[in-house]
């Protein structure tokens, strides 16, 4: 009970702390929202960039335009006129055009754009594709050489879980980021506790040793998963962002509230200037990023990745399972936080 008391006292405390709001909260909230909103916008940018194809030959309509995609065969116009009036007006990206005697030699698809430059290299590559195998059919038939179909059933393939949305892994992971930030204003606010007495006063009382710093602790993970959880809904909702696999994304957050306390300890026990704090806590969260996205390319040493909780947090995302990624992620906490809790006592009137 008394406990429950410090953890609650802690807890009005920290939200109190305009400083810390402000890393865990306001900043991703602004930072991941305007990550989404351009995003978004490059997206729709990119979803008007498109092309068309104007086909004038007879080959291509019988032989080729049959075999293709639903997605490309979606790209074929029959006004010209229309089509080069939308490429002025930058409504098309691309025109391509098939000459009517295509493909006999010296025939060429001709490419029309704005800068000269465009091309698409999907809708090249399983032209060609598709061309290919049809002029080999014809060659073939031509040589009298003939083969036996066989049907083959077409494999399926079946998720046993439903991915997580490009976009939602943005903002998971910049939100959790800004988390593991903020553990250094923590680390540092503890300190001050410590300086200032409040500690060492806490400890002659009757609270045991583990609930005097467990509770601000406690208090500090609590906050952090309510102020996690609250901006990860509200960009959704902004955003139109369908959240998926709840249940890995509530663990990664509870995983990582473990991780921060544990990491909050380490930089408490290491560090007594509250802005030495500050600088190594942020330094040591983006050095954390750089390895868990295994910017180290080298495989000797592709080992060290895996010291990250941000590996283990993509490789949670990636997969949409929470074995054994995030028990690893929490069981790293625990570590940290009994390295860093060790004798107590004399670590809070040092």
């Amino acid at each position: 009970m008394k406990f429950m008391q410090l953890v609650w006292f802690h807890f009005k405390r920290i939200c109190q702390n305009i400083g810390l709001i402000s890393m865990s909260f306001i900043m991703p909230l602004f930072m991941v929202g305007g990550l989404m909103f351009i995003t978004t916008s490059d997206t729709n940018a990119n979803l008007s960039e498109e092309f068309v194809i104007l086909n004038h030959s007879e080959f291509v309509e019988e032989n080729v335009y049959p075999r293709l995609s639903e997605n490309l065969q979606a790209n074929f116009a029959s006004d010209s006129k229309e089509a080069f009036d939308q490429l002025e007006q930058s409504e098309l990206a691309m025109i391509y055009e098939i000459p009517a005697n295509f493909p006999e030699e010296g025939s060429r698809i001709k490419s029309h754009s704005i800068n000269g430059e465009n091309n698409d290299i999907f809708f090249e590559s399983e032209f060609t594709s598709v061309l290919s195998e049809v002029m080999t059919e014809n060659a073939l038939s031509e040589a009298g050489v003939d083969f036996e179909e066989i049907q083959v059933a077409e494999p399926s393939i079946n998720q046993s879980y439903t991915p997580i949305d490009g976009n939602l892994v943005i903002v998971v992971f910049m939100t959790i980021f800004f988390m593991s930030y903020a553990s250094s204003l923590v680390s540092a606010d503890l300190n001050k506790l410590r300086s200032d007495g409040v500690l060492t006063r806490s400890i002659v009382t009757n609270a045991r040793s583990w609930q005097i710093l467990g509770s601000v602790l406690a208090a500090f993970s609590l906050y952090n998963f309510i102020s996690a959880m609250l901006v990860i809904l509200l960009i959704c909702l902004i955003f139109g962002i369908t959240i998926t696999q709840l249940p890995v994304i509530i663990a990664a957050i509870l995983a990582f509230c473990i991780f921060n306390a544990g990491f909050t300890m380490v930089l408490f026990r290491l560090f007594k200037n509250d802005q030495v704090i500050l600088m190594v806590g942020i330094v040591l969260s983006i050095v954390f990023v750089f390895l868990g996205i295994g910017i180290i390319d080298i495989p000797s040493f592709s080992f060290i990745q895996y010291i990250s909780p941000f590996y283990w947090l993509f490789e949670s995302l990636d997969t949409g399972a929470i074995l054994p990624n995030i028990p690893v992620i929490a069981l790293y906490g625990l570590v940290l936080f009994t390295a860093g809790s060790f004798k107590v006592e004399r670590l809070v009137r040092s």
